[in-house]
């Protein structure tokens, strides 16, 4: 259970993450 708790709240990290870093060279 922690284990898939773990790789969806990674994924949402690294959305976030990319969405920031994307939202910054575009400004």
């Amino acid at each position: 259970m922690s284990k898939k708790i773990g790789i969806i709240g990674g994924g949402i990290s690294g959305l976030t993450a990319a969405f920031l870093l994307k939202k910054k060279g575009f400004e």
